[in-house]
This record gives C-alpha cells, structure tokens and sequence, in this order.
C-alpha cells in the first residue's frame, strides 16, 4: 500500500472496465484519482466508491475543449498532475473490406486524437506540477499482430505505439522527468469484451472468434481480469519504474506468441 502516495491521477474511460480497475487500484495505493468517462452514472458511483479522493469529470476524450475543461478541474481539485492513463476506447468489428467510413474516424476520433490530446494537455499539466510524471497509453496486441476483423481499431492502436514512442524522446531529450509507456492488454474480461462478442453474433458469427481453446473467454487462461493490467499501470505510474521510458509492456499471459493463436 502507498506505492502512489502524493500523486494524482487522470484516468480515461475510468467508469467501467479497465479504466475502473485502474482507478480503484490507484486510490488503494494512495492517489487522487481524476476519473473521466461519457458514462455519467457509472462513473459517478465509482467516485463515490472511493471517496474524498476521487473526482468524476464527464469527457469525451475525442473533444479537444473537452481536455482543457477536465485538465482545469482536476488541477483546481487537487492541485497538480502526476499521472495520465489513456484508457479509453471502442472497438468496432470490420476488415479492410468491409469497414465503414463511420467506423474508421470514430475509432479514430477516441483512440488517436484521444491519445493525442491526452498527451498534450496532460504533458503541460504534469510540467506545471514540478514533479516526476507517468503518462500511461492503452494499446492492444491487435497492434502488432494481424487481426484482420479489427482493422480500423488495430491501425489505431498501432499509432498509439508511435505516439507514445515520439513523446518518451521528446520528454527525455527535453530534460522533462516524465515518462511515457504504453501498454498492449490481449483479452481482457471487460465491457468491451461483451460488446464485441454482441457485435459478432449480430454478424452470425462465432462469439468465441477470441478464444484460443475454442470455448468461452473466461475459461481460457489467455483471457485475463482487468485488474491483471490493473496492476501493470501501478507499476508503471510508481517511482519503481523510473527508468522505464517509451516501452511497450505486452500482457496477454504469452497468448500473441503461440503460434496459430487465432
């Protein structure tokens, strides 16, 4: 306990999922956590749940006001910024053949000008604070591995890659003490999980497209909890990993390297 003791955090999507359990694990080590979601409801009650140290801020992460106005509460709250994770997200089933325009910029929307802005903004408001910061960013092993019916959502990802890779030399060339590291979740037992499987049964297909074993996520040990990336993001926003800058932490229990995985 207390690995975050003294800092606060910005957590997207933090209503639900992986947002939710980084959130609760960031609080249980001491942080003040900035939870920002669309998800109004959820997303108060988790503050709520935690308590004093908590703050909800309803975002859309694809909105660039949207940052300021999240960013200035959370500095007016608490006072600085040591710590942002780039969680939120969306997937939308389509391969290169079939994906729609829509599709494609909304995916893009969330999770590159998400990242883009959370970076930015984050970044200025970390320096402000004077003190070491941790910029956390969700990508996916669907970015570095060949998942044709997540086309758009693996491009997507892929450029969180780059992006997080850009701003870590940037940071460290700058003399900044700031870090950035992003983090690739294979299946994880969340929400999106349950939208996906929904979204490929109203296509006709397998709902257990994901699993290795050919049976049901949860009874694969390649499918893991959302707190198993949970606690990779405490690592990763705690002083431990100081000397850990623009990586890439894939964690997916060695699912991307069997091969014939999919």
């Amino acid at each position: 306990m207390g690995r975050l003791d003294g800092k606060v955090a910005l957590v997207t999507g933090g209503a639900g999922g992986l947002g939710e359990a980084t959130s609760l694990r960031f609080a249980d080590e001491g942080a003040k956590v900035i939870v920002t979601d669309i998800d109004v409801d959820n997303g108060r009650k988790l503050a709520r749940q935690i308590g004093a140290a908590a703050l909800f801020v309803e975002h859309d992460v694809a909105d660039e006001d949207g940052w300021r106005r999240t960013i200035a509460a959370g500095l007016e709250a608490f006072g600085k910024l040591n710590i942002v994770v780039n969680n939120a997200g969306l997937a939308k089933i389509g391969n290169i053949e079939t994906v729609t325009n829509a599709d494609w910029r909304l995916q893009q929307a969330v999770m590159m000008d998400g990242v883009f802005y959370g970076c930015k903004y984050g970044l200025a408001a970390i320096k402000s604070s004077g003190e070491r910061g941790s910029i956390i960013n969700l990508a996916s092993v669907a970015a570095v591995n060949g998942y044709p019916p997540y086309f758009a959502y693996a491009a997507c990802k892929g450029a969180v890659c780059a992006m997080t890779r850009s701003v870590a030399v940037h940071c460290l060339r700058s003399g900044y003490p700031i870090r950035v590291n992003t983090v690739l979740p294979g299946g994880l037992i969340t929400s999106m999980a349950d939208d996906l499987s929904e979204q490929v049964r109203k296509l006709g297909g397998d709902v257990n497209l994901e699993s290795p074993t050919g049976g049901p996520a949860q009874s694969s040990p390649l499918f893991g909890a959302a707190d198993d990336a949970a606690l990779l993001h405490v690592f990763l926003a705690s002083d431990e990993s100081r000397h850990i800058n623009g990586a890439e932490h894939i964690i997916d229990n060695g699912r991307s390297i069997i091969p014939g995985h999919l």
